[in-house]
């Protein structure tokens, strides 16, 4: 048996984290900023890019205080397609921030594997008008062969504080055979790039002492809900928990 795309995507993994050190500890700055501040960490993604933002949201493990800004229209599961043409439209940033209470010092990631839509581009433009830092999980490689499609000329690489390369090849696949292209790989590296900086952050505030709002599983153990109280911290500040 052949393990062609595991093999590929474990070599990635390793090369995407050791081949940045300077960004990867650039955003594991940030992070801890943010959680020793209590300030917000926000994140954005539409169609597969939402799969990383959802990763760190309200899960066992996970910082209580990440509030993934989630939206209908570049969601996938109202149809692939419309998600699409509404990641590209102008304006959709807007209505997507209007809805969500981001403040200057909290901290902004855009997961875009291209980084070339309106949606992104204008996220990053809206969170750093407001006084965020931004965090973007893109494809360098695909951002740097394709042309801009936002009016301002720029891709979302352009306007973050840290780019954070998530690895994958033009066109996103690892594999070819006979012209056809398969095996995609953004949504896990940008998954991965995630988890290891909040890992990193999270060793760090703990290593210095400092208390952080980790969420813990609520499936083993008793019947108490272990995370009320950070519910009830948050519930007002982070939208849909």
């Amino acid at each position: 048996m052949t393990h062609a795309y595991a093999d590929a995507a474990l070599s990635r993994l390793s090369d995407i984290v050791c081949n940045q050190s300077v960004a990867f500890d650039a955003a594991v700055t940030l992070f801890s900023d943010a959680i020793m501040a209590d300030r917000i960490i926000w994140a954005f993604g539409a169609g597969h890019s939402q799969i990383p933002v959802m990763e760190l949201f309200a899960r066992a493990g996970g910082l209580a205080n990440v509030g993934p800004m989630l939206d209908g229209s570049v969601s996938m599961h109202q149809g692939a397609r419309r998600a699409s043409a509404f990641e590209r439209a102008p304006g959709i940033a807007k209505l997507v921030w209007d809805r969500y209470r981001a403040t200057a010092g909290d901290l902004m990631i855009i997961v875009s594997n291209s980084g070339i839509n309106a949606s992104a581009v204008e996220m990053a433009m809206l969170a750093q008008e407001a006084g965020l830092k931004v965090i973007a999980v893109t494809s360098v490689a695909q951002s740097s062969a394709t042309e801009a499609r936002h009016e301002s000329g720029h891709k979302l690489m352009d306007l973050a504080d840290v780019v954070l390369d998530n690895g994958a090849p033009y066109g996103d696949n690892l594999l070819e055979t006979d012209g056809y292209a398969y095996g995609g790989f953004s949504s896990l590296s940008g998954l991965f790039l995630l988890q290891a900086v909040q890992a990193e952050a999270i060793a760090r505030c703990l290593a210095s002492g400092h208390a952080v709002p980790l969420f813990q599983n609520q499936n083993s153990g008793g019947r108490e809900n272990p995370n009320a109280a950070l519910f009830a911290k948050y519930e007002s500040r982070v939208g849909h928990l």
